[in-house]
């Protein structure tokens, strides 16, 4: 049983770390002025879905109800960031969602420990 406890808790700890990181990405992208996409509402947005997905996998590492909405909606964020990462020519943002989605991945098929 713990075994598969620190299985499915690290899903959200890859997608958590990745989505943070992907923010750390974002601010900087909005900032440099060299990055070609700084004081864009783009990148402003992808700061936002990415810390926001930070939030909803720590929450999905937590027991309880929800956790199959929250998956949903964590995919549904994952997506959308990395096609406007895509959008706006940032490579490394489109790398760290794609870990991010491994993460989610792990999530999902960690076996679930039976109450």
């Amino acid at each position: 049983m713990a075994a598969s406890g620190r299985r499915a808790g690290r899903g959200t700890r890859v997608m958590a770390g990745a989505a943070v990181l992907g923010a750390l990405v974002a601010i900087f992208n909005y900032y440099s002025p060299d990055s070609g996409i700084d004081g864009t509402g783009g990148a402003l947005l992808v700061i936002v879905t990415t810390l926001l997905i930070a939030a909803l996998a720590l929450m999905l590492g937590r027991r309880g109800s929800g956790r199959a909405l929250l998956g949903g909606l964590c995919l549904i964020l994952l997506l959308g960031t990395a096609f406007a990462a895509w959008l706006l020519n940032s490579p490394t943002l489109v790398v760290l969602m794609a870990i991010a989605v491994v993460g989610w991945l792990l999530h999902v098929t960690a076996p679930r420990a039976s109450a």
